[in-house]
């Protein structure tokens, strides 16, 4: 098995051809161009498929020659052998290719067996704590990081938690007792809101959620319902848990709100089912404290009423997806749009969306201090913002130096973990290409 620093590339994109793939090239090409000092390479299961994704990318930058220097690798996500000799190329895989539970297991085992890093973007709890206790201590002996969740879902909720109880440390010399991340505002950009030109976006989203919804649907509704289902009974033998405090009130964000320490009101976010059990884990294996507990929500600034409404429609949407039989999932199934799709090109008048994402913590102590963190990315969070976070943590592991500055900051050296895990490093990254953090 040959070193990382040895391969053939730092990066090979998993899925490049989808939805969220073409995004992720797109950032890709225009950050890492090939004079640049990474290398990377495209793969999908259709070669055909990969041509128009590299012609599409020199138009995009106005450069014939640029397809000249990347590779295209043809590779199905059920052949283990191609899988396999991606892995032996590359010193890290970035995969977009979901329902994850349906396509992704194959992946992550090849990445263990080669030594080869693996991060992605699912937002399916189940499947990472299924792959946790089939992988986890086999990629912590082979130095292998494999890192679930590093886009929407989870990265501003994990990251944004970490650099909290770091300042709370740092300034004040407390463990943080209650941290609350919140979705703030957000616009797409001009290209997904064009409906007249191009395909709907969000389709391997609803595979996703149709795939949770349909298959062993009470192995996730027992992994949503745990608030600690992400750290394995392995783990819990090796050291004590925190405090059960979130094993409380488990219906608090469903319900609109204010959070004083914020200035706003609040109300449910959907994706809290992932993104609080990521938070809890990194809570567990970085050593956050005993107290330490999570939650999370949206906020909607003075609007209650906009808080009361997002409650009562996210209510109605559980009702249907926790439906006996397959009524929710039937319906679902219909409405969504096929998760390959490509979207449309991108305008010349480009106008880039945002999001805001807010953590806001509360210290231990009679007299508690207060940390908030603001971040602002400067484009949609759905898709540009993923694949940023998504293949800049992928880079975090593929570099050597910077995977030597997450080894020491972590004290971890393999396993399956989290995005928070990477720290500092991505942090910096993050910023250095227009992620604003601001504290108060």
């Amino acid at each position: 098995m040959s070193t990382n620093s040895e391969r053939e590339f730092q990066v090979v994109l998993f899925g490049a051809t989808g939805w969220t793939g073409v995004h992720a090239v797109e950032y890709l090409a225009e950050n890492y161009p090939p004079s640049s000092n990474i290398k990377w390479a495209l793969a999908s299961r259709s070669l055909e498929k990969l041509k128009v994704i590299k012609a599409r990318m020199c138009n995009l930058l106005g450069k014939e020659s640029w397809g000249e220097n990347v590779e295209l690798i043809v590779a199905d996500s059920m052949d283990d052998a191609a899988l396999a000799d991606i892995c032996r190329r590359t010193s890290a895989v970035a995969s977009v290719v979901g329902p994850y539970a349906l396509y992704g297991e194959p992946l992550v085992r090849a990445c263990v067996e080669q030594g080869t890093h693996y991060v992605d973007i699912t937002g399916e709890p189940q499947w990472i704590k299924k792959m946790i206790k089939k992988y986890g201590e086999t990629a912590k002996r082979n130095g292998v990081f494999v890192i679930p969740s590093t886009g929407f879902d989870s990265v501003p909720s994990d990251l944004g938690t970490f650099l909290v109880v770091q300042r709370m440390k740092e300034k004040y010399g407390k463990e943080c007792k209650f941290v609350r991340g919140y979705n703030g505002n957000a616009k797409q950009n001009n290209r997904l809101q064009n409906k007249k030109n191009g395909p709907k976006p969000m389709g391997g989203t609803l595979a996703s959620v149709h795939t949770m919804m349909t298959k062993n649907k009470d192995e996730f509704l027992k992994v949503i319902f745990e608030p600690y289902s992400l750290i394995s009974k392995a783990e819990r033998k090796q050291q004590p848990l925190m405090q059960h405090a979130d094993r409380k009130f488990w219906l608090t964000p469903f319900m609109a709100g204010y959070d004083q320490d914020l200035g706003q009101y609040t109300s449910h976010f959907p994706m809290s089912w992932v993104n609080e059990k990521t938070v809890r884990r990194s809570a567990y294996l970085l050593g956050y404290g005993t107290s330490f507990s999570y939650r999370e929500g949206t906020c909607t600034g003075s609007d209650f009423f906009k808080a009361v409404t997002i409650t009562l429609v996210f209510f109605l949407i559980y009702v249907l997806i926790f439906l006996p039989f397959e009524a929710g999932a039937s319906i679902l199934k219909v409405i969504a749009p096929l998760p390959s799709q490509l979207p449309p090109e991108k305008p010349e008048d480009y106008k880039p969306g945002y999001f805001e994402w807010y953590t806001v913590a509360t210290s231990v102590g009679r007299n508690p201090n207060i940390v908030r963190l603001h971040m602002l990315f400067p484009d949609d969070p759905g898709y540009t913002e993923t694949s940023k976070m998504m293949l800049e943590s992928a880079l975090c592991l593929a570099l050597p130096e910077v995977l030597e500055e997450v080894k020491e900051e972590s004290q971890m050296h393999g396993g399956v973990l989290t995005p928070a895990v990477l720290g500092n490093s991505l942090y910096r990254r993050l910023e250095e290409k227009n992620v604003k953090f601001s504290f108060s």
